[in-house]
């Protein structure tokens, strides 16, 4: 199905009627685990907020976006299932249509 812009009706809506706004665990240096596969998110404003890959399990889901909200505000997507360190908030689109025709 291809959708048309000039067919939607567009209108002003909150955050947190599209998005779900919630805060990780933080999983703290000293129990992380070197040289896995799991990726480690952080405040960082570079290199997608990645610092490193632990053994440690995950304890998010990825398919979410990452937000610092320690500093400047970076936000980045996350694919992968991850583990973060603290500042770190996950915004995560609801489950509801988007394309609702007039």
């Amino acid at each position: 199905m291809i959708i048309n812009l000039e067919s939607l009706k567009w209108k002003e809506f909150r955050i947190g009627d599209i998005f779900i706004v919630s805060g990780t665990k933080t999983t703290p240096p000293e129990s992380l685990i070197s040289n896995g596969n799991i990726p480690r998110i952080t405040c960082a404003g570079t290199n997608n907020a990645l610092d490193t890959f632990y053994k440690n399990e995950s304890t998010e889901k990825g398919g979410v976006l990452t937000v610092d909200s320690a500093t400047e505000g970076f936000i980045y997507y996350q694919g992968y299932d991850f583990i973060a360190t603290d500042h770190v908030e996950i915004i995560r689109l609801k489950e509801i249509n988007l394309c609702q025709k007039d």
